[in-house]
């Protein structure tokens, strides 16, 4: 039997202490934005910006 193995892009969901959000783009570091790479980030709805939507991450970062 032959298996195969292969990677699972998941999200993360980030809660974070009420009255924090997520920065604008101007206030990132590029070496912060190297560090990220193609990972998006978004509120989870316009009126809960501590709830942030994070992805994707491959299985073999988790």
């Amino acid at each position: 039997m032959i298996w195969h193995v292969q990677t699972l892009n998941v999200g993360v969901v980030l809660i974070l202490s009420e009255g924090f959000e997520l920065a604008s783009p101007d206030r990132i570091s590029p070496e912060m934005k190297e560090k990220i790479g193609n990972l998006s980030f978004q509120n989870y709805r316009p009126t809960k910006k501590n709830i942030l939507v994070i992805g994707p991450v491959s299985s073999k970062k988790i």
